[in-house]
């Protein structure tokens, strides 16, 4: 789903009582928001929340047209479920033609490497050879992946921006100015 942020602005409150915060120590942040507030975040034209298969491909396209990326995932690597599930010969079970981003296509689907195969167009990939797609799907120069990053929320930017429609994007270890969140 994509939220053009112009049109919507979400805040996430964490409600303390007066009495535990005053009575505990705080511990330092993970990140130095501070730092990361006062300096001017780096700028993109989409921010594709999950690289996923879905996200991958969404962050392929969009960069594909010569848009900047901002490809943010929680896990260390990209993949989703195709990284995490191990079941043997886990394979779709659709046919993988349309399993697929628009700019490019997969190697399951090159006439070189299939040419034994007379319905290739109903091949269905393994675990593997999606899991290889998704990665080389994040690899484009437009594309800036981020891993080991959550996504915390999307704010309307406080500085007066001046009618360029950006806002800022707030994630655990960096903040960006973007003119499109995408939620895969």
């Amino acid at each position: 789903a994509v939220e053009m942020l112009p049109h919507a602005s979400l805040h996430f409150f964490a409600l303390v009582p007066l009495e535990a915060a005053t009575m505990s120590t705080p511990s330092p942040p993970a990140v130095d928001t501070i730092r990361l507030r006062l300096e001017a975040p780096p700028e993109f034209d989409v921010c594709v929340v999950g690289a996923g298969a879905v996200g991958c491909a969404i962050a392929r396209d969009v960069a594909s047209t010569g848009f900047t990326v901002l490809l943010v995932e929680a896990d260390a690597v990209v993949g989703g479920v195709w990284h995490r599930n191990k079941y043997p010969n886990l394979r779709l079970h659709a046919p993988g033609v349309s399993y697929r981003a628009l700019s490019v296509a997969p190697a399951w689907q090159a006439p070189e490497l299939r040419m034994g195969e007379p319905d290739r167009i109903a091949y269905r990939p393994y675990q593997e050879e999606i899991l290889r797609y998704i990665q080389d799907l994040a690899q484009h120069p437009n594309v800036t992946l981020r891993t080991s990053t959550s996504f915390c929320y999307a704010e309307e930017r406080a500085d007066g921006d001046g009618g360029n429609g950006r806002r800022r994007v707030v994630c655990s270890s960096l903040v960006a100015s973007v003119r499109a969140l995408v939620h895969a």
